[in-house]
């Protein structure tokens, strides 16, 4: 994972509203780039049960949620 966004992601974490959804759930916000470069560690994520939602241009696109 990169550094920006693993200081982003810890960052967040610290600050439980904005890392949270409505049902409580750990959410990380990624895009689409950070996806590509980061696949291994952001499947990692998912793992532990982050939400991750995927932006394109500034616009959310899609959501990976934990099986």
């Amino acid at each position: 994972m990169n550094t920006a966004m693993c200081q982003a992601y810890q960052h967040a974490k610290r600050q439980q509203a904005k890392v949270t959804n409505k049902a409580g759930e750990v959410l990380l916000t990624i895009s689409v780039s950070e996806l590509q470069k980061n696949l291994k560690q952001i499947v990692n994520m998912l793992d532990r049960g982050v939400f991750i939602e995927i932006q394109k241009r500034n616009r959310k696109i899609a959501m990976l949620v934990p099986y």
